[in-house]
């Protein structure tokens, strides 16, 4: 949809909405071939959602480590912080996420970092 969108001259990211970011709604439906498509229209992989969600952890909710993999490999820092500190890889060692947490190690996540009260992915 979003291609198509973009083939008829339509914003595929389009401001103004509260509370929508394509980015992060990327991120939430799993959509693994967005996030590149965004990317080359100038959006952020980096970006997060006005509680200071990244569009990472949103992609950990998925079954799969493609939109994960694609935020990633679109620039997304590893251990993007959401607002209460957590990394991506603390919150795929909370959510039993293995295979993402080897992903997210394996781009350079931090192993030791903390969140605000503390705790890292380790713990």
């Amino acid at each position: 949809m979003v291609q198509a969108r973009i083939a008829a001259g339509g914003d595929p990211a389009p401001k103004g909405i509260p509370g929508y970011d394509a980015m992060i709604e990327a991120g939430k439906g799993g959509q693994a071939d967005v996030g590149p498509i965004l990317a080359a229209r100038g959006l952020s992989c980096a970006e997060t959602d006005s509680g200071g969600v990244p569009a990472l952890d949103y992609a950990l909710g998925q079954a799969s480590t493609d939109t994960l993999k694609a935020l990633l490999d679109c620039r997304a820092p590893a251990d993007a912080r959401d607002a209460h500190g957590a990394t991506p890889l603390i919150r795929a060692v909370q959510l039993g996420k293995a295979d993402a947490a080897r992903l997210l190690l394996a781009r350079g996540a931090a192993p030791k970092a903390a969140d605000q009260p503390g705790h890292t992915a380790r713990m």
